[in-house]
């Protein structure tokens, strides 16, 4: 942004009595003898006067506001050569007062103002190259005359522009930052948060953002809050760090505006109010936050602070998806794929899993190998099921790791392969899940792509069963009454069966019946 004209000039002594009369006056606040003094001074040529009287008019000050009039003043001032004038002119030009906008003339008289050494053009013909190391240059020049703005644009322009110099962009930001500079502040704590040119030192980055957050920079406040809540270079204080993100976030940052939501939301920090969470997150959704509008979304699909709403959580899961949100293309593909809030196309479900698969969500990489497994809106593909049930597998994927198991020991899209079934259920059921544990009991108890162990597989059945698993309760009983891996223990067989009925296994009721029938096991 183009700097504002200076408010008036300096005074040129004795032989200039009106003058000085018209400063002493427009110091008193009395601009309409300020103008009544300058005007004949302006008349005969006084490029002072002029100036001045071009500040008056383009002020409203003394007289009614005027840019032309104004324009006109400060030209024929900046024409005889009067700095200040030459920068007032400069500033009209670039910002179209008065006068036709016009860049290129604009720069012309900064030129002559900055090579008479007036640091404010000096920054302003640096703000409006489109020269980087032009502009450095003139950065360079005001900022070492101790001109806290230029300071921080050289300091940007160093730290990453094409003549990177980070130590020197840190020393000129230190400099600004100490004559005041909130921006300067800001960016010298990023820097010692992030250990960027410097050690890293939770201490002084917290001291510069408090600084720069004094000055009003929105992402000092959040940054600071985060340092907060996470108890970096202070103890944690989630209470403080909550008003930070309060304050950033009544400024209009959206990610402030995110973090408040979380907090309601988590009641970390503040009490628990979804309504006061859901309130957060839309404005942070509707300045395209996608975080914010996938969260938002979540809301509406679960009725948390609002009603339920499948609609409207399609809508916002859109948002957050198209702006690249892998877990908000993931719940759309769902919702294309269940019909929630949008009419059922299993084809549309593929595109959005597609889409945050291809990123690595192995979520939507294991429903889209479903969807190739089954032919489901799209033609059945059983080797790109294998493709994706192997990608989401690779990252943990539990269901995935037993589905690929299940296909290599079934042949389905791959050579059949009862080894590696056997190391996707291990991988599977070593991550508690029931299925995996039962079917590697199997394998184990039948031998096929390891050693037949019926002591492992009644291990492995004990696991899946203690999760309620009907079926790894059932195959533990048969174990049990033919002896093969434990002690044959009719009784201890009896109450597994029991188990498995329990949870509806038919095999296990009948099972069960026979013990009744032959007294063996039960009373």
């Amino acid at each position: 942004m183009v700097l504002a004209a200076i408010v008036v000039g300096l005074g040129l002594g004795a032989a200039e009595a009106g003058y000085d009369g018209g400063l002493a006056a427009y110091e008193r606040g009395d601009y309409a003898l300020a103008l009544t003094e300058w005007r004949p001074l302006a008349d005969k040529g006084l490029a002072a006067a002029q100036n001045n009287l071009g500040l008056l008019y383009s002020q409203g000050q003394g007289i009614a506001r005027d840019e032309a009039a104004a324009a006109g003043w400060f030209r024929r001032a900046a024409e005889a050569g009067h700095t200040l004038a030459q920068f007032n002119y400069g500033v009209a030009l670039a910002n179209g007062a008065g006068v036709a906008r016009d860049l290129d003339a604009a720069a012309a008289w900064y030129q002559r103002a900055a090579a008479a050494g007036h640091v404010p053009a000096q920054y302003n013909l640096a703000l409006i190259s489109s020269d980087p190391r032009r502009a450095a240059e003139w950065y360079t020049r005001a900022a070492e005359a101790g001109h806290a703005p230029s300071q921080y644009n050289l300091a940007v322009l160093l730290s990453q522009g094409v003549e990177r110099d980070l130590p020197r962009a840190l020393a000129l930001y230190r400099r600004a930052a100490e004559a005041g500079h909130a921006l300067a502040q800001y960016n010298l704590g990023v820097a010692y948060a992030t250990g960027a040119g410097v050690p890293r030192d939770g201490v002084e980055a917290m001291r510069w953002y408090r600084a720069a957050a004094g000055g009003g920079v929105s992402a000092a406040k959040f940054n600071l809050g985060v340092m907060l809540q996470e108890g970096e270079g202070a103890p944690r204080d989630a209470r403080a760090a909550v008003e930070l993100f309060r304050q950033a976030a009544e400024d209009g940052l959206a990610a402030a505006q995110f973090n408040l939501a979380l907090a309601y939301s988590q009641g970390r920090g503040t009490p628990t109010d979804p309504t006061a969470a859901v309130l957060w997150y839309r404005r942070a959704a509707e300045q395209g936050y996608a975080l914010a509008q996938h969260n938002l979304a979540v809301a509406y699909s679960e009725g948390r602070g609002l009603p339920k709403d499948a609609a409207q959580a399609v809508q916002w899961f859109r948002r957050a998806a198209e702006a690249g949100h892998l877990g908000a293309q993931f719940n759309l593909g769902l919702a294309y794929a269940t019909g929630a809030g949008v009419a059922e196309d299993r084809a549309v479900a593929a595109a959005w899993y597609r889409r945050a698969a291809e990123e690595g969500l192995p979520e939507a990489q294991f429903n889209l190998a479903v969807l190739n497994a089954e032919g489901e809106g799209i033609a059945a593909d059983p080797a790109a099921a294998i493709d994706w049930y192997t990608r989401a597998a690779e990252q943990g994927h539990a269901k995935a790791q037993v589905n690929l198991g299940y296909a290599l020991a079934a042949g389905l899209g791959v050579a059949r392969d009862l080894a590696q079934t056997a190391t996707w259920y291990r991988r599977a059921a070593e991550s508690g899940h029931a299925t995996a544990q039962y079917n590697l009991g199997v394998i184990y108890a039948a031998g096929e792509g390891v050693p037949q162990d019926f002591a492992t597989a009644i291990d492995w059945y004990r696991r899946a069963a203690a999760q309620g698993h009907a079926q790894a309760l059932f195959n533990l009983g048969v174990l049990t009454a033919q002896g093969r891996g434990i002690e044959r223990d009719p009784g201890e067989a009896a109450r597994w069966y029991r188990q498995a009925a329990d949870r509806d296994s038919a095999e296990a009721m009948n099972n069960l019946a026979i013990a009744y029938a032959a007294g063996e096991g039960v009373a």
